[in-house]
C-alpha cells in the first residue's frame, strides 16, 4: 500500500478489494487514518496478516474481513479500536481463533463469524462482551457450543443465530 495513505486524515471509508497478491498490510498503513470509520478487506486471498498496531484507527466503527483464505489470525491490537461496533469475519477459511484483545472492546455490538472452519471454539470471554447485541455464527462446523454468559454481566439479552453446519 502506498505510504501516502497515512496523510488521508479525513478518509472515513476504505475498501481493499480483489487484491490477490497482497500478503500483508504495512504496520504504518493505518497510522494517519484517524477519521476512518469503515474498513473492508475483501477477496485478498494471499493476505496472511494485518497490522498489529491498530491503535491509530480510534474512529473505526466497522471492520469487515471476507474471503481472505490465507489469513490465520487477526492482530491482538484490536483492543485499541475503542469505537468498534461491528466486526464481520466471513469466509476466512484459514482463521483459527479470535484475538484475545477483542474481549476488551466495550463498544462491540455486532459480531459475525461465517464460514471459518478452522475456528474450533469461541473463547469464554465472548459471553462477557457488555455491548454485544447480535452474535451470528454460521457454517463454522467445528464450533460445537457457545460460551455461557457471565452472571456478573447484567445486560439485555443477546440475539444469537447459530448455524454450525
Amino acid at each position: 500500500m502506498p505510504h501516502g495513505l497515512t496523510n488521508l486524515t479525513f478518509l472515513v471509508s476504505m475498501e481493499i478489494t480483489d487484491c490477490p497478491k497482497i500478503v500483508s498490510l504495512p504496520e504504518e498503513s493505518l497510522e494517519g487514518l484517524s477519521s476512518l470509520r469503515s474498513l473492508s478487506i475483501e477477496n485478498c486471498h494471499s493476505l496472511a496478516s494485518q497490522p498489529s498496531r491498530m491503535q491509530h484507527a480510534t474512529a473505526l466503527e466497522r471492520l469487515t474481513i471476507m474471503h481472505c483464505s490465507n489469513l490465520v489470525s487477526l492482530p491482538n491490537g484490536l483492543q485499541h479500536l475503542s469505537a468498534l461496533k461491528s466486526l464481520s469475519i466471513l469466509s476466512c477459511t484459514g482463521l483459527a481463533s479470535l484475538p484475545e484483545g477483542l474481549q476488551f472492546i466495550t463498544t462491540l455490538q455486532n459480531l459475525e463469524i461465517h464460514d471459518c472452519p478452522e475456528v474450533m471454539e469461541l473463547p469464554a470471554w465472548v459471553g462477557n462482551l457488555v455491548s454485544l447485541r447480535s452474535l451470528t455464527i454460521s457454517y463454522c462446523q467445528n464450533i460445537k457450543s457457545l460460551p455461557e454468559r457471565s452472571p456478573m454481566t447484567p445486560r439485555t439479552p443477546t440475539f444469537v443465530h447459530q448455524r454450525l453446519s
